[in-house]
């Protein structure tokens, strides 16, 4: 959910902004995210004042929680209150300007290729073809863009990475909602080797999160510290080496790019 909020010229920071929206709206601060402008407009008799904006993106994963975000990202007193109290300053629900929160779903998702192949370029037609079927099954209106994240190196040998099991659970303190930004993809199913296979042979992947009951896995860009639930049953496993890429002989390696389709849910989402 996106909302933003203008009021007088004030000595803020990105993290004091963060904290306050945060605070108001009943979440933890890993969970929004803010960018600061600050304008100059005219007033009614020629002066000119300063004023500060506030651009708050607020995610959740729970879509339950929607309606009571948005309700609290609308309370301009309890927002200025939290303001007030970051910068240890006084802003008034009076010198607030709170745009409507707008509600949003954004999905990203990294498509690697085939074995000893590589994107050439983007498939509009296929790009298109996702928009219309994620706009149709969904029933809201949907936007499909597609980017270059970059060169990989990837080999389809075995595993030649070492790995470390660092704990228990989720693989972020804060649990689920702390895990999921860090995904690479969604579930695999695959063994614990196929998993290491996987991780190994992306050059981005920092780690894994093996589910033992369910026999899937999941990639991550990093691993955080476990949250320790589910003993026996979720692994967090941690890629040591190579450090930051998957390196291989060069007679086996070859280059890929990876498409990342970013789709954009503009049209609200229904609680």
């Amino acid at each position: 959910m996106k909302v933003n909020y203008e009021f007088p010229a004030t000595a803020v920071t990105e993290a004091q902004a963060r904290t306050a929206v945060a605070r108001a709206v009943g979440v933890p601060e890993s969970r929004v995210k803010v960018t600061l402008l600050v304008g100059r407009r005219l007033s009614l008799v020629g002066r000119r004042l300063s004023n500060t904006r506030v651009d708050a993106t607020i995610v959740t994963p729970d879509i339950t929680e929607l309606t009571a975000i948005e309700n609290k990202a609308a309370d301009k007193a309890q927002v200025a209150t939290e303001i007030s109290s970051a910068t240890s300053t006084t802003i008034t629900a009076e010198d607030l300007t709170a745009s409507t929160p707008v509600r949003g779903v954004e999905v990203t998702t990294s498509v690697a290729p085939m074995a000893g192949q590589a994107f050439t370029a983007f498939d509009t037609a296929a790009i298109a073809s996702v928009q219309q079927r994620v706009s149709s099954d969904l029933g809201v209106a949907v936007q499909v863009t597609a980017a270059t994240t970059g060169q990989g190196t990837t080999t389809p040998q075995a595993s030649t990475c070492t790995w470390e099991k660092v704990g228990s659970g989720y693989c972020a303190s804060e649990g689920l909602v702390g895990e999921i930004p860090l995904r690479l993809a969604s579930w695999v199913l695959g063994s614990l080797q196929q998993a290491k296979d996987a991780c190994c042979a992306s050059q981005i992947c920092g780690g894994f999160h093996l589910d033992k009951s369910a026999s899937d896995y999941v990639l991550l860009d990093k691993v955080g510290t476990p949250d320790g639930t589910d003993q026996g049953r979720r692994e967090c496993w941690v890629k040591v080496s190579p450090a930051n890429t998957d390196l291989s002989s060069a007679e086996s390696a070859y280059t890929s790019s990876t498409l990342v389709l970013a789709i954009l849910m503009a049209a609200a989402v229904a609680a």
